[in-house]
């Protein structure tokens, strides 16, 4: 996943994103990663992701936007 660690990398020179916690900008960016990857129809943010990341996907929607 060379794509999210790019947008981790990215995010740590934005400046309304290094406000945010470490864990939330690392689970932005595989969110954003399979977003892209997989497409806006399937679902990529299972109870599983939500489980390890303690994020729902509602909570990285919009940081996302801002990401990419």
């Amino acid at each position: 996943m060379f794509l999210a660690q790019y947008f981790t990398d990215t995010a740590l020179l934005d400046c309304s994103l290094v406000k945010e916690k470490p864990s939330k900008v690392a689970a932005v960016s595989i969110y954003a990663a399979l977003r892209i990857f997989k497409g806006d129809e399937s679902p990529i943010w299972n109870s599983l992701m939500v489980k390890y990341t303690g994020y729902r996907e509602n909570d990285l929607k919009g940081m996302s936007a801002d990401l990419i």
